[in-house]
């Protein structure tokens, strides 16, 4: 049986694994203003969506003006002018000027703007952003915020059997990866065989020189060709992936009965 000798035992159990996915949120002035606020200083905090804001601040303006609502042609930003977004892992902002006359010119505290007719994009990677505008006006009804958002994966997702479950002639080591994953395994775990849902085998679960693959066996090394269902169940703590500890899982397999020629 292949062993590996220097375990290594985590010192902590990480509850979950993550991944970034990308989302986006528009604001427009539309949903906040109406001909009533014509003309009206933009000095609160707005809310784009959940858990981001953006707000304005007068700056180096010299006639000390906010940003103030048109309804002609929604948000002007005056020379100096600053705009702040606030939220986690903020990526882009893309503002829709009015016309290429209205652009401004907008610098950030991090990260980069562009500006190519009337877009104006901010790109970057940051949980705060302040642009100020040091120019002409900048004019906008409407801009556009790209965030990654955490959302939690399932290593067992991701979890690859060799043998693979489903029909099979013989039931022998089981090796387990896991994309490329880091693995440790805990030999001290009791992985069951059982058959046609009775205990059958006492197994475990261990590694060989490659970090990456875990492997299942019966503690016997018995090489199992009876016909009947079998499922392998690995204990929860058995073998963590990437600093994941996996929940108990199982695993199927069924050896079919021979079939017999009828002549012979």
């Amino acid at each position: 049986m292949k062993k590996f000798t220097n375990l290594l035992f985590f010192l902590f159990v990480a509850i979950g694994a993550f991944a970034q996915t990308q989302k986006t949120a528009t604001w427009t002035t539309s949903s906040v203003f109406t001909d009533e606020n014509h003309m009206q200083e933009i000095s609160q905090e707005l809310t784009i969506t959940e858990g981001y804001t953006f707000s304005f601040a007068v700056g180096t303006q010299a006639n000390g003006l906010y940003p103030r609502y048109y309804t002609s042609d929604g948000i002007r930003m005056y020379n100096g002018n600053q705009m702040t977004v606030k939220g986690t892992n903020i990526v882009k902002i893309e503002i829709e000027a009015v016309s290429t006359s209205y652009v401004g010119a907008l610098t950030a505290n991090t990260g980069a703007v562009a500006t190519t007719g009337t877009a104006v994009t901010w790109t970057g990677k940051a949980d705060e952003i302040t642009l100020t505008n040091t120019n002409s006006q900048l004019r906008f009804a409407t801009f556009t915020i790209t965030y990654e958002e955490a959302t939690a994966t399932n290593p067992l997702d991701a979890m690859v059997a060799s043998p693979a479950e489903g029909t099979i002639t013989a039931l022998g080591e089981i090796e387990l990866s896991f994309g490329g994953a880091a693995l440790t395994a805990n030999e001290d775990a009791n992985v069951e065989f059982q058959k046609n849902g009775e205990t059958y085998l006492d197994g475990m679960a261990y590694m060989g020189d490659d970090n990456t693959i875990v492997y299942l066996n019966n503690a016997d090394e018995q090489r199992i060709t009876a016909p009947g269902t079998y499922t392998v169940v690995v204990p929860a703590g058995a073998i963590t992936v990437d600093g994941t500890s996996l929940p108990q899982f199982s695993l199927n397999y069924v050896i079919e009965t021979p079939k017999v020629d009828p002549i012979e």
